[in-house]
């Protein structure tokens, strides 16, 4: 019944022809910060009748229970009652501060690697992951310094505080850093998803619109 109930409404919300209203848009607490701050701010100069609500997690938001219009992923949605569209992908790197690879050095195998200070995940074990499907199997130990948020992790790379994986678009910027000669990571794919009972709702369908082409301009 609940089912039920969510599909009327999602329907009767989906009609909404008004360019006005409220989107809800999630996405991890790295684009929402990084990459989504400067495209709202441009958003809101050309709609300026459209409130967003920015909910920023490393969580993904139930669309079909209507915990957000819009979505912003990293992975491919499996729900057959969702529409993705692949926005692009997004390379990754292993970078250092300079003034880190200035006091440790330069690795330059996997084995010198280990032996540097790598900044990685608390309890996720995707970095996990992807060392084990590179050959290269390791335990959470070998990051003394482990965090679930990606922001302090960038924070903590910004800083000096060890090596650690981040976007190649972010990491150019910062003349700070420097890229290591280690291919570990696969470039993530990024995805625009919403609910497909609200992809006729006009305000949300334009903000999903800017923000697949601001995003891949980006991208």
């Amino acid at each position: 019944m609940a089912a039920a109930a969510d599909a009327l409404a999602e329907k009767a919300f989906g009609r909404s022809q008004e360019l006005s209203g409220t989107v809800r848009l999630t996405s991890s607490v790295m684009v929402a910060n990084m990459w989504l701050p400067p495209i709202l701010a441009e958003l809101r100069v050309e709609e300026p009748d459209i409130q967003i609500e920015l909910v920023a997690s490393d969580l993904n938001q139930n669309l079909l229970r209507r915990d957000a219009d819009i979505a912003i992923r990293m992975v491919d949605p499996t729900q057959d009652a969702l529409i993705a569209r692949k926005l692009g992908e997004a390379p990754l790197g292993l970078y250092g501060a300079k003034s880190y690879l200035a006091r440790r050095g330069y690795p330059r195998t996997i084995q010198e690697l280990l032996n540097h200070d790598l900044i990685g995940f608390d309890r996720s074990d995707v970095i996990l992951n992807l060392y084990a499907a590179a050959g290269h199997p390791v335990t959470r130990e070998a990051f003394p310094l482990r965090c679930d948020d990606q922001m302090v992790g960038w924070g903590l790379l910004l800083a000096g505080a060890g090596l650690g994986f981040a976007q190649v678009m972010l990491a150019e910027r910062e003349r700070t850093l420097e890229r290591l000669e280690f291919d570990l990571i696969r470039p993530m794919s990024v995805w625009l998803v919403v609910h497909e009972d609200v992809r006729s709702n006009v305000h949300i369908r334009r903000v999903a619109d800017f923000l697949a082409a601001s995003i891949k301009r980006l991208l």
